[in-house]
């Protein structure tokens, strides 16, 4: 019995420890990251401005936005940012206020120039911007002093994109899942330039891609990196679905029917076009299972269905996904700004309860694709899984975080599509979260001190 208690002691224990929201990085940390890409990609530098927190030219991070600052070191010429704020969004438009990102100066070599590079605060999203050579005039590989290096073919440049990505997402299964060619031969001469390469990180068992992306622009003469975004997040979600490809384009086609959409075309391959069907379709809309983060940065394993739609006579381009755990069906935006009053009233109609898909996180936006929290009865209830994103556990009907513990009665608890829901005034409250309410946008506000970006900047 005695050793029953401290098992379950220090299960509760580490479920304490595991419960804590996304974890912010010190610059020292995202420029170890960046570094590692410069390096598997042979990038053309001999400097890196801003690798530590001493090199700050006011001796503290600046915000993009922070004009209070900014103007008191504007007599210092001190008055530029070193932090600005990043989308992470590769599938569907993500609101989060994990966005911060901090600034990086590289020197672009062969042209004596300098670029800039930004590495997500929270989740050491990488997005090197393109080399800065001029477009407009192109200026070739030949005029940077490289047009006596050979020609690398295709597949070579390929396997030199593998390496980087694989030294950037680690061991595992790599998909290259489409090849842009740079270069015509024509406007753009073979030799004068490179290819685009989009990787994905699959799991071997289920195929499903991992948060783990790789795009790559791969110079064809000497092989480095000329432009580059790496997402590398760990999986913190089951990847083997419960509802298969059949039963999830089932789900896709009666949620599209029963909102009165058309569906034209459903797209059962990348179709990689910018214009498909003249519809400006995003390239990274994709079909297949893939892993997606929201707003809060809690992940869902996905079926992505690209497709196209007819509503009053108009044709649109859509990304359509359902939940591969819990059937839960949404759309990209585009279509979402059509439906989302119809499904409101459907779910009203049929349980008296509305979804909620935003909120407010010390002043920014967060949206919660594939886990919208639940107004029912005039009391919003959340995922119970999502009490880690503001540092509380749950476990088996009770909260606790730092301001204490509550238990919740089986009545407090919702049940939908298999998923347990939790009042998120209760989540709050232990642990330590203002919460009101935004009447006109129907959406809930939350502020967490310790959450606060500038305040960790101000530890730090």
């Amino acid at each position: 019995m005695r050793l029953q208690c401290l098992l379950t002691t220090l299960v509760l224990a580490a479920a304490t420890v595991a419960a804590q929201p996304p974890t912010m990085l010190t610059r020292e940390q995202a420029g170890q990251i960046l570094m590692q890409l410069l390096q598997a990609g042979q990038y053309p530098t001999d400097v890196v401005i801003g690798l530590s927190s001493s090199e700050l030219p006011a001796g503290y991070e600046v915000l993009e936005f922070d004009w209070e600052t900014l103007r008191q070191l504007a007599p210092e010429d001190k008055d530029y940012p070193t932090m600005t704020t990043m989308n992470d969004a590769m599938w569907f438009d993500l609101n989060t206020p994990y966005e911060h990102a901090y600034y990086f100066g590289v020197r672009f070599q062969p042209l004596d120039a300098e670029v800039l590079v930004t590495v997500n605060a929270w989740t050491g999203y990488v997005y090197l911007y393109p080399s800065p050579r001029p477009l407009e005039p192109f200026v070739t590989n030949s005029q940077m002093g490289l047009g006596n290096l050979p020609v690398l073919t295709q597949e070579q440049q390929q396997e030199r994109a593998l390496q980087i990505a694989r030294a950037c997402l680690g061991d595992g299964s790599l998909l290259v899942r489409a090849v842009f060619p740079l270069e015509d031969g024509a406007e753009v001469p073979y030799g004068e330039w490179g290819t685009a390469f989009l990787i994905y990180k699959v799991d071997s068992q289920t195929s499903a891609v991992l948060p783990q992306i790789a795009w790559l622009i791969i110079n064809s003469r000497n092989g480095f990196v000329e432009e580059a975004l790496v997402y590398n997040r760990p999986l913190r979600v089951s990847t083997v679905p419960r509802i298969n490809y059949l039963q999830a384009m089932a789900l896709a086609s009666n949620y599209m029917s029963e909102m009165g959409v058309q569906v034209v075309e459903w797209v059962t391959r990348y179709p990689k076009e910018e214009y498909y069907r003249q519809l400006g379709m995003p390239l990274y809309y994709d079909f297949g299972l893939f892993v997606v983060e929201d707003g809060l940065l809690e992940q869902h394993l996905v079926w992505m269905l690209p497709c196209v739609w007819e509503w009053q006579g108009h044709r649109f381009g859509s990304l359509v996904g359902v939940n591969a755990h819990t059937g839960e069906v949404m759309t990209s935006v585009t279509a979402s700004l059509i439906l989302n009053a119809r499904r409101q009233r459907k779910n009203w109609q049929q349980r008296r309860e509305l979804e909620v898909f935003g909120l407010k996180l010390n002043g920014a936006s967060a949206y919660l694709w594939f886990s919208p929290m639940r107004l029912v009865a005039n009391r919003l209830y959340i995922q119970s899984r999502f009490a880690r994103s503001f540092g509380a556990d749950y476990q088996d009907g009770r909260l606790s975080g730092k301001m204490g513990m509550h238990r919740l009665k089986p009545s407090d608890r919702l049940r939908r599509n298999g998923v347990e829901y939790v009042p998120l005034r209760d989540v709050c409250k232990v642990a330590g979260i203002r919460l009101g309410w935004d009447n006109q946008r129907k959406v809930p506000i939350l502020y967490a001190e310790w959450l606060d970006v500038k305040s960790r900047l101000r530890r730090q």
